[in-house]
Parts: structure tokens; C-alpha cells; sequence
């Protein structure tokens, strides 16, 4: 489990330092400028060039960026789908804010409905049963320039490493 936590941290850390696929240098670091004034330098994790090419991030037109971590075999996530999900939600640093895994059971809602933050309704459709990906979601589709209580400060780009575990 450690293991895992500190992949997922060094991957958090090549993720912000290396440009998107299909957006232009320019408009990739004005996004990071916006994106994560607030937050502290990223935690020192995988460095190796090789390691970064292996990375295949995925940027939406919101700004929604996420990696496939394993792709799964089983019944697709569409909206309207109840859908349950264990996750691990962490800072830019890679301090853990929320995780599924303490609850002892999967967190599930109605996909695409709005129950949960907009990032999660863009992130997960398309995902299968089994499939595991490293969401990297921006303020504005997260908590915005409010934040959340004292757990979620305001401007604050959230990443969740979310596991698909159920399609009803």
C-alpha cells in the first residue's frame, strides 16, 4: 500500500511538471500559473526522463487532466449509472485529504447527476469495471474559489486516484 502511495505521488509530481498532450506550451503553464498559486512545491518523487514518457495524460476541454492507470474489463460507467468507486483524494503535495478506504466500503452515486463534484461526473464515464485512474481535477471543477470547510482550501487542484468497483 505504501508502494502504491508513493508511485501515485511521484506520478502527481511528473503530472504537473510535464506539459498536456494537445495543449499548447503557452496555455499549459498560464493553466499551472492559475491553477496552483496556493499550493506548496510537489513532494519529491520519479524524476527519470523514462518514467515521464510513459505517462499518457488526457486533458479534456474543461481542464479535467487524468491518467489510465489500468484499464478495466468489466461493465462500462455511463451517466445515470450507479456507480461505486474506492478512492484516495490528495493534495498537490501528496498529503491525503479523503479516502474511501477508511470507510471500509466503496462510496457510490448516481454518475453524471451532480451528487458529486464535476470533475468525478467528467472523470469517470468511460472507465470499466476494474479500471483504476489518477484524476487531476482543477478548482473550477472541484470546490472553486470557496473551497470546502477547512479541509479543501479555495483554488485548490484536486487528485484522485479512483478505482471502479461496481456498475448498477
Amino acid at each position: 500500500m505504501i508502494r502504491i502511495a508513493n508511485i501515485v505521488t511521484g506520478l502527481l509530481v511528473l503530472l504537473v511538471a510535464i506539459p498536456s498532450q494537445g495543449v499548447s506550451d503557452k496555455a499549459t503553464s498560464e493553466e499551472s500559473r492559475q491553477l496552483q498559486p496556493n499550493e506548496p512545491k510537489p513532494a519529491s518523487g520519479i524524476s527519470d526522463s523514462t518514467e515521464a514518457s510513459r505517462l499518457d495524460t488526457i486533458e479534456t476541454a474543461s481542464g479535467l487532466r487524468y491518467v489510465e492507470l489500468r484499464k478495466g474489463k468489466g461493465r462500462l460507467a455511463s451517466a445515470g449509472a450507479q456507480v461505486f468507486v474506492q478512492y484516495t483524494g490528495r493534495f498537490h503535495d501528496g498529503r491525503i485529504f479523503d479516502s474511501s478506504h477508511n470507510k471500509g466500503r466503496p462510496f457510490h452515486f448516481k454518475l453524471g447527476s451532480g451528487q458529486v463534484i464535476k470533475g468525478w461526473d467528467e472523470g469517470i464515464p468511460g472507465m470499466q469495471v476494474g479500471g483504476k485512474r489518477l484524476l487531476i481535477i482543477p478548482p473550477q471543477l472541484a470546490y472553486g474559489d470557496k473551497g470546502f470547510g477547512k479541509i479543501i482550501p479555495p483554488g485548490t487542484t484536486l487528485y484522485f486516484e479512483v478505482e471502479l468497483v461496481e456498475v448498477r
